[in-house]
């Protein structure tokens, strides 16, 4: 499941079990399950560690910073929509 706490402010978090595939129809990415099943996975497979309280990773269009963690896991992250490349151009 996939919890939102304030989209008027353009931040929502993710449950870190929530399926890839899940992710990407929510949140309009195209993240590849290929090394993980889930968000948390993910993040952890691409940053290479279990990332640091703050430690943001690159989604795409989405932001996620960790917001809490311990040494084993990511417990908590939330994420903010990015200006795509085009996007930041025009502006």
């Amino acid at each position: 499941e996939i919890i939102t706490s304030d989209w008027s402010s353009d931040v929502c978090s993710s449950d870190l079990l929530t399926p890839i595939d899940t992710f990407n129809d929510t949140f309009g990415t195209d993240l590849s399950d290929d090394e993980a099943d889930t968000i948390g996975g993910y993040i952890q497979h691409i940053l290479g560690k279990v990332p640091d309280i703050g430690e943001s990773a690159d989604l795409g269009s989405w932001l996620a910073t960790v917001s809490k963690a311990n040494r084993r896991q990511i417990i908590s992250l939330h994420l903010r929509p990015q200006e795509s490349t085009a996007e930041a151009e025009e502006a």
